[in-house]
């Protein structure tokens, strides 16, 4: 129960952020570690037998998103101007 009320939690402020089409890199870092940890946890979890090997299927779909989220972030930092001075 802990675990769907965090992905809840995550869901909706990255639902929320792209409704307001907001461009923050913390938002991009939330994505994409979130969807490594449940990647990572996923593959763990079949390893150690806690979990059936069909959630190895919700690894697969995650690669595609850390991927995408891991391109739109270093596009993000790329084109940011630094703030130093």
């Amino acid at each position: 129960m802990t675990v769907s009320l965090l992905i809840t939690s995550i869901s909706m402020t990255l639902l929320l952020a792209a409704y307001r089409k907001t461009r923050l890199v913390e938002i991009g870092v939330l994505a994409f570690v979130s969807a490594a940890s449940l990647m990572a946890i996923d593959v763990i979890y079949v390893a150690r037998g806690v979990i059936l090997p069909i959630y190895l299927l919700d690894a697969v779909i995650e690669v595609p998103l850390i991927l995408a989220w891991s391109i739109a972030l270093a596009a993000t930092i790329r084109v940011a101007p630094s703030s130093g001075g």
